[in-house]
């Protein structure tokens, strides 16, 4: 994800900066706790996420999170947040909750796959894991969902690379102990922690055995097997955006777009500047809030002037970014996953 013409690596560069000062404990308290305590002891986020879930539903009355006519949003400031921001709901359930660890195939088996869910999948977005996993099914792969923690994306990104490396060596270890041919994302931030970071940023040797198994969804069905869609169209009109760590990140492209188009019913519009930032970055958004905003209305203006119904794109941290900028310009666009128009392809009775 570099762009200098001499190919210095900057942001591995600001990076190490940041490490450097988590080392001088520069790490903010917000953050050690959420790192070292919440992230770090992945057993926690679970029961967390469904607590937050009926406290939305039953406290706040309404979702998403401090519906607008919530008096609550008047002391959303005094914690640095946008009183106009629209959070995402928790899910009742997380996905992993809702299946087993082995998921056989619908019919004999062709390969075994481990799926690497990412948190936001787990416990805000289960509808991207199931489809993912009914879509598998219906290829007859058979899905491996083992023990797994955080990627650490935002906890190396924030500089403290010891509990990130903590994190992904037991992530590592887990699919390391199974026999698999693939390990399968939906998560773009995910998918460029095990391809690149584990081994180049956190130099973790034992990565380096798995990052070749490793595949983004869209990168996996369009190149790893022979995709047998369902025979139900999916008539709607969609643009897409592209995630900085799939497109720049693992230089995924073409692929989402050529399964976009396979769906029959689709109306495929490519937006201008497809590939530019959407203004998320992970925790960027929560700490840089109105920069991120800033940078993110000029990507839905382009999603706009497309006209479209969808804006599909391959990132949970985009889905949530994309989504409150829209919501707060009153659209009505919806933001998707691709995995879900091809789940929708086999069920089209759970579209939304």
């Amino acid at each position: 994800m570099c762009n200098c013409p001499s190919g210095v690596r900057f942001d591995d560069i600001i990076l190490s900066a940041r490490s450097l000062l988590v080392e001088h404990n520069r790490l903010s308290y917000l953050k050690r706790f959420i790192f070292r305590q919440l992230l770090r002891r992945g057993r926690l986020l679970p029961p967390i996420a469904t607590w937050a879930y009926w406290i939305q539903k039953y406290i706040f009355q309404n979702l998403p999170f401090f519906p607008s006519n919530s008096p609550f949003r008047l002391l959303l400031p005094l914690i640095k947040l946008d009183k106009n921001r629209n959070f995402p709901s928790f899910a009742s359930k997380s996905l992993r909750k809702q299946y087993p660890k082995i998921i056989p195939s619908n019919n004999k088996s062709i390969m075994r796959i481990g799926y690497f869910i990412g948190c936001a999948t787990d416990l805000i977005y289960p509808n991207i894991g199931i489809a993912l996993i009914e879509t598998l099914k219906q290829n007859n792969i058979e899905i491996v969902m083992p023990e797994q923690n955080c990627c650490a994306t935002p906890i190396f990104n924030s500089g403290d690379f010891i509990t990130a490396r903590e994190l992904a060596l037991k992530n590592i270890q887990s699919f390391n102990d199974i026999n698999l041919d693939f390990i399968i994302t939906a998560c773009a931030s995910g998918g460029l922690a095990w391809k690149r970071e584990y081994s180049e940023l956190l130099h973790i040797k034992e990565a380096n055995k798995l990052k070749d198994k490793v595949r983004d969804i869209s990168e996996f069905l369009y190149k790893e097997i022979k995709l047998k869609l369902g025979t139900h169209p999916v008539p709607i009109k969609v643009t897409y955006h592209d995630p900085c760590h799939l497109n720049r990140g693992q230089g995924i492209y073409e692929e989402p777009r050529a399964l976009l188009k396979s769906i029959k019913g689709i109306e495929f519009i490519e937006m201008e500047d497809a590939d530019a930032c959407c203004g998320g970055g992970g925790t960027f958004n929560l700490t840089h809030y109105e920069l991120a905003k800033k940078i993110g209305m000029k990507k839905i203006n382009s999603i706009l002037k497309t006209g479209a119904e969808y804006v599909i794109t391959g990132c949970p941290s985009c889905i949530m970014q994309l989504d409150d900028l829209l919501k707060q310009v009153n659209s009505k666009v919806k933001v998707i996953h691709p995995i879900e128009l091809i789940y929708w392809t086999y069920y089209p009775d759970k579209r939304f």
